[in-house]
């Protein structure tokens, strides 16, 4: 028996993409999205995608971060797991996975620095190599980056390769046969229409089996990674940041203002806040007059987007914010 499954990122947004109902009744219940990209780069889609799949029951859910090579691999770890968060929100069937196809050179220790991180932190470094996180790349990328005894060890893996054949593919559990538009399996996902898909020759059971299950894995959580200072900015250039946490982690999220915005106009802010499947907004100012703003979080948030709601055309007008996310207990 085969499976097939679409994975998706913000680029599959919409009033109805994905339709993960009606993708379930495609498959059965599998399907892979992004997280992130980097480190401050937090999927647009992920804590929505996230919360479907959960509620709608799929028994394989893939969690892949997209590796940049021009940023440190244990920080862009701790970003994945910050934005997962603990062990308590992952769920069954859930299963971390990293995507690196760019850099120069040998990979091999940049793709360990990152699984081995994140193994560690969910606890999977104690369960055998098979019930690890997965890598997901390239073909010719794998084999070219050196990142082959990986593909050749029981740890699995997703090779993309857009072709109709698997012969002469690297050693894989998932293939990504095709982008949507050229290779295999070419398939009309509900509400989304044709993507990146990929196949197994596994059956949905089997690939429950090879996610994180919880009789599996130590009960104690390890604590979420702290967000470095420069991860807290929403700097002069940039219009928004989001971050996703577990689920009523935090309590309050202030903001403050940056020496630099002294010279500039007071800062107008929009936060969006997730919970419960609906957000919450607020708009707030930050400036010299009230250089600390505080807003108090809804019950169970576990995810914010911070955004500015004008534009700067010409570069001059905005000024860094810093912000702080804080519990009262």
């Amino acid at each position: 028996m085969t499976v097939k499954m679409p994975d998706v990122s913000e680029f599959q947004s919409g009033a109805t993409a994905p339709n993960w109902g009606g993708i379930k009744s495609q498959n059965g219940g599998a399907g892979i999205i992004r997280v992130g990209y980097g480190i401050t780069h937090l999927d647009g889609m992920f804590v929505s995608n996230y919360t479907a799949l959960k509620s709608n029951g799929f028994a394989f859910k893939g969690l892949y971060h997209y590796l940049r090579a021009d940023q440190d691999a244990r920080a862009q770890a701790v970003a994945f797991c910050n934005w997962v968060g603990p062990l308590s929100a992952l769920a069954p069937g859930s299963i971390p996975m990293l995507d690196l196809e760019e850099g120069s050179g040998n990979q091999l220790s940049r793709a360990n620095t990152w699984l081995n991180f994140v193994d560690h932190f969910y606890g999977l470094d104690q369960l055998p190599l098979d019930k690890r996180s997965w890598l997901y790349s390239g073909q010719s990328f794998s084999v070219s980056s050196g990142l082959s005894p990986i593909f050749n060890s029981a740890r699995h893996t997703w090779i993309a390769a857009y072709q109709f054949s698997e012969a002469g593919l690297q050693p894989h559990t998932l293939w990504q046969s095709t982008n949507g538009q050229v290779g295999a399996n070419r398939t009309n996902w509900s509400g989304v229409g044709f993507c990146d898909t990929s196949i197994t020759s596994h059956s949905l059971s089997e690939l429950a089996s090879m996610a994180y299950q919880p009789q599996g894995v130590p009960s104690t959580p390890q604590p979420v990674p702290t967000i470095s200072e420069e991860e807290n900015m929403l700097a002069a250039d940039r219009k928004t940041t989001a971050v996703s946490f577990s689920n009523g982690q935090y309590d309050w999220i202030s903001f403050f203002s940056d020496p630099g915005v002294e010279s500039k106009d007071p800062q107008a802010i929009r936060l969006a806040m997730y919970a419960d499947g609906n957000f919450t907004i607020a708009n707030v100012t930050v400036g010299p007059s009230n250089e600390k703003v505080t807003v108090q979080l809804p019950t169970h948030c576990a995810g914010i987007g911070i955004s500015r709601p004008g534009t700067d055309p010409n570069g001059d007008i905005w000024a860094p914010v810093a912000w702080n996310l804080g519990s009262n207990a």
